[in-house]
C-alpha cells in the first residue's frame, strides 16, 4: 500500500483542482483530494451553520479517522494550507509531512478589529442565509471565463475543465458548486498571534511553496517562517497564487524530493 497524502484546496475552490499534481504522484503515494464542507461535492451546512477553521480541523480529523489514522502526509493551498498546517501543530504526531501552497495565511486581522468585525459577520450571515444563490451563468464557457479572469494564468482548457467540475448545470443556468455563504466574513478571521502558537507545534518536515508574482504575500512573511521549526520554501518564477493548477509541473518538481525524504 503506497504511503497516504490528503490534499485539502483553498477558499472557493474543490478537491479536483489537484488533479493534475495527484496524477504525477499517484504511483508512490495513496492522494486522497476532499470537497471541504460547502465546497464542491460536499454539503452545505444548514440553518445556524457556518464556514470556519475550526470546523474544517474537525471535519479534517474525522476524515483521517476514516482513513484509519495512518501517517499521513498533508498538503495544502491557501485556506486549506492553513488547515493543515493548523492540524500538523494540534496533532503532531499524526503528521508525516506538511506542504503547504500560499500557505502561511493572509495578512493580520489586528484583535482591536474584533468589534467592526463581528459586526460585519453578523451582518453577512443574516442577508447570506436570506440570499443563498449567486446570478446563474449562461454557460460553463463562460465560468471558465469566470475563472480566467481571477487566475490570468490559466489556460482556457484548464479553466474549462476546472469549469465543468466546480459547477452545477441547471435548468436556470450554471452555478458555482461553493455555497453562496462563504460571502460572509469568518466569525473568526485569520490572526497571526493564533496562528504563531499553532505552527510552534509543528514537529514534521514542511515545505512551503509559492509564486513569485502572487499578490498575497504577507508584509512578515520572514517572521511567519522562522516560527516553524523545520520548513523551507521553494519560490516558482512566473506563478502566481494558483499555481497548483497553472504551474502543476513546477510544484511537482518542488515536491517530489521532498516527499521522496519522507521515505515513499
Amino acid at each position: 500500500t503506497n504511503p497516504l497524502l490528503v490534499a485539502h484546496h483553498g477558499f472557493l475552490d474543490h478537491g479536483l483542482s489537484w488533479r493534475w499534481v495527484a496524477e504525477a504522484i499517484k504511483n508512490n503515494w495513496s492522494v486522497v483530494a476532499l470537497d471541504a464542507r460547502g465546497h464542491g461535492d460536499s454539503d452545505w451546512v444548514g440553518a445556524g451553520g457556518d464556514y470556519a477553521f475550526g470546523p474544517y480541523l474537525a471535519d479534517l480529523d474525522a476524515l483521517l479517522r476514516h482513513l484509519g489514522n495512518r501517517p499521513v502526509v498533508l498538503m495544502g493551498h491557501s485556506m486549506g494550507a492553513s488547515v493543515v498546517a493548523y492540524y500538523a501543530g494540534v496533532h503532531p504526531k499524526n503528521v508525516r509531512g506538511v506542504i503547504t501552497l500560499e500557505g502561511l495565511g493572509p495578512q493580520d486581522h489586528p484583535v482591536q478589529d474584533t468589534p467592526t468585525h463581528l459586526e460585519k459577520y453578523i451582518r453577512h450571515m443574516d442577508y447570506g442565509f436570506r440570499h443563498r444563490t449567486i446570478a446563474p451563468f449562461a454557460s460553463v464557457d463562460e465560468a471558465a471565463n469566470r475563472l480566467i479572469r481571477t487566475d490570468p494564468l490559466l489556460s482556457k482548457e484548464r479553466a474549462l475543465q476546472l469549469a465543468k467540475t466546480s459547477t452545477h448545470v441547471r435548468s436556470d443556468g450554471v452555478r458555482w458548486k461553493f455555497d453562496p455563504l462563504h460571502r460572509a466574513p469568518m466569525a473568526t478571521p485569520f490572526s497571526v498571534d493564533r496562528a504563531i502558537p499553532i505552527w510552534r507545534k509543528i514537529t514534521a518536515p514542511m515545505l512551503n511553496i509559492r509564486g513569485a508574482v502572487s499578490p498575497y504575500m504577507s508584509n512578515d512573511h520572514q517572521a511567519r517562517l522562522g516560527a516553524i521549526k523545520h520548513i523551507r520554501e521553494v519560490v516558482i518564477p512566473d506563478a502566481s497564487h494558483n499555481l497548483h493548477t497553472h504551474a502543476d509541473r513546477q510544484v511537482t518538481a518542488a515536491i517530489t524530493p521532498f516527499l521522496k525524504t519522507l521515505g515513499e
